[in-house]
C-alpha cells in the first residue's frame, strides 16, 4: 500500500509540473501553413502566437519572441485572432496575429491535443487503477 501512495504522489507531481510548461512551435518567417516548425518550451511566456500573411508566409513561435508586443496583444485580444494586429502599424498587408494559451496551440487543428491534457488522462488512469487495486 506505500508503494502505491507513493505512485499517486509522484503521478499528481508529474502532472503539476508538466501543467506549468507552455509548449508552443517555433517556425522562422518564411515557413508555410503546414510547416509547424519545432516544439520549444515557452513556460516563461503566457502565450504561443503565429502571424500569417495573405502571402502565405507563417512565424510560429512564444509571445514575446515573434515581435517585442506579443504578449499585449495577446492580452487584448484573448485566443483568437485579429487582422490587423491591435497596436501600432505599419503590419503586412493582410498581416494576421493569432495567440492561444495552450500546449501546441499554434500548430494545425490536429496537433492541439496537448501534452497537459494527456498527462491528466494518464494520473487519472493511474488513479483509478491503484484505488481498485
Amino acid at each position: 500500500m506505500v508503494i502505491s501512495k507513493i505512485t499517486v504522489c509522484v503521478v499528481f507531481l508529474s502532472l503539476a509540473i508538466a501543467a506549468r510548461a507552455l509548449l508552443c512551435y517555433e517556425a522562422g518567417p518564411s515557413t508555410t501553413k503546414g510547416d509547424l516548425g519545432t516544439i520549444i518550451d515557452c513556460s516563461n511566456y503566457e502565450w504561443c502566437v503565429t502571424y500569417y500573411d495573405d502571402a502565405g508566409a507563417y512565424t510560429r513561435g512564444c509571445g514575446m519572441n515573434v515581435n517585442e508586443n506579443d504578449d499585449l496583444m495577446c492580452h487584448q485580444i484573448g485566443n483568437s485572432c485579429r487582422s490587423p494586429p491591435p497596436g501600432p502599424p505599419p503590419w503586412t498587408q493582410g498581416e494576421t496575429l493569432c495567440c492561444c494559451n495552450t500546449d501546441l496551440c499554434n500548430g494545425n487543428k490536429a496537433s492541439s491535443f496537448t501534452c497537459s491534457t494527456i498527462m491528466a488522462i494518464v494520473a487519472l488512469f493511474s488513479l483509478v487503477v491503484l484505488t481498485f487495486n
